[in-house]
C-alpha cells in the first residue's frame, strides 16, 4: 500500500474501516476549505438573487392579485349585462308581440272596412241592377199580360151560352 492512499483494512465481515494517512486526510480539508470559501463568496449574490426572486414573486402575486380582482369585476360585469340583455330581449319580444298585435288589429280593421265598403258598392250595384233586370221584364211581360186578358175575355164571351130566347115546345103525346 501507498502511503497517500487509503488503506482498507479487512474487519470482521460487513464492517469495513477506513483509514487515511495524514496527507490525505490534510488535502479532503483543504478541498472542503477552497470549497467553502468559494460558495461563502457566493452567499451574498445567492442572497441578492433570492431577494431579488422574493420581490419578483411579491410583484407577480400583487399583480396575481390584481388581476384576480379585475377578472372578477369583469365576471360580475360580464354577468350584470347578460341579465340586463336578457331582460331587454324579453322587453323587445313584448313590444314587438304588441305592435304586431296592434298592427294586425288595424289591418284587419281595415280590411273589414274595406271589405264592407266593397260589398255596399257591389250591393247597391246589384239592386241598380236587379230594379232595372225588373222593369226591363215588366216592359216584355206587360204585353203579354194584356193579350192574356183579352185573351180570356174572348174565350169568356165564346164559352157563355148564347141568349136565344127559349121557346116552349109543344106537348106532343102519343096517342
Amino acid at each position: 500500500m501507498r502511503a497517500t492512499e487509503a488503506a482498507v483494512l479487512a474487519e470482521p465481515p460487513g464492517l469495513e474501516i477506513v483509514r487515511l494517512d495524514g496527507e490525505a486526510v490534510g488535502d479532503m480539508l483543504r478541498h472542503a476549505v477552497e470549497k467553502a470559501a468559494v460558495e461563502a463568496r457566493r452567499v451574498p449574490q445567492l442572497e441578492q438573487e433570492v431577494g431579488k426572486l422574493r420581490s419578483q414573486l411579491e410583484t407577480a402575486n400583487g399583480e396575481l392579485a390584481e388581476t384576480r380582482a379585475t377578472l372578477e369585476t369583469e365576471r360580475k360585469s360580464h354577468a350584470a349585462r347578460v341579465e340586463e340583455l336578457e331582460r331587454m330581449g324579453v322587453e323587445i319580444e313584448r313590444k314587438f308581440t304588441a305592435l304586431a298585435a296592434e298592427a294586425l288589429g288595424k289591418t284587419s280593421e281595415n280590411f273589414l272596412k274595406l271589405a264592407s265598403e266593397r260589398f255596399e258598392k257591389h250591393h247597391a250595384n246589384a239592386d241598380k241592377d236587379l230594379q232595372e233586370r225588373q222593369k226591363a221584364i215588366e216592359t216584355l211581360v206587360k204585353p203579354l199580360g194584356e193579350g192574356l186578358v183579352k185573351f180570356e175575355s174572348k174565350i169568356g164571351e165564346i164559352g157563355r151560352p148564347a141568349r136565344v130566347p127559349i121557346v116552349p115546345l109543344p106537348n106532343r103525346s102519343c096517342t
